[in-house]
């Protein structure tokens, strides 16, 4: 390798693992038939015998954490949303028994629409 190459290249010890992984595939026939390779062959021997730099790996970690959060917990946590009202809201739609049916014929027709596209 090219000693500009190896400079630009931040050499770990996951890259090494990783790269090293394609060797299994270096048999005598696939050489035999792309002699170019032979030099790729090399350069990977070299290479299992290279240790990366100690440290490497930490010298490159960020120290930046994004974390996902998520919508919902989002809107949970929200101090302006009016719980209170939203039971209320809840307990009635649930007491309902009007509600309850429409709820069971929009379902209804959910699953009609779908078993239709299924014919198509």
């Amino acid at each position: 390798c090219d000693r500009e190459c190896r400079k630009k290249y931040f050499y770990t010890t996951y890259k090494k693992e990783a790269i090293l992984r394609i060797k299994r595939f270096m048999n005598e026939t696939l050489l035999d038939q792309i002699p170019a390779l032979v030099d790729v062959q090399r350069a990977l021997e070299e290479m299992s015998f290279l240790e990366p730099p100690s440290g490497t790996e930490e010298k490159f970690k960020s120290s930046l954490i994004i974390e996902q959060m998520p919508r919902i917990m989002a809107s949970i946590d929200n101090p302006s949303r009016n719980w209170d009202g939203l039971v209320e809201t809840t307990k009635r739609m649930l007491a309902d028994p009007h509600s309850k049916m429409e709820d069971a014929q929009r379902v209804s027709r959910l699953f009609d629409q779908l078993l239709g596209m299924g014919d198509m």
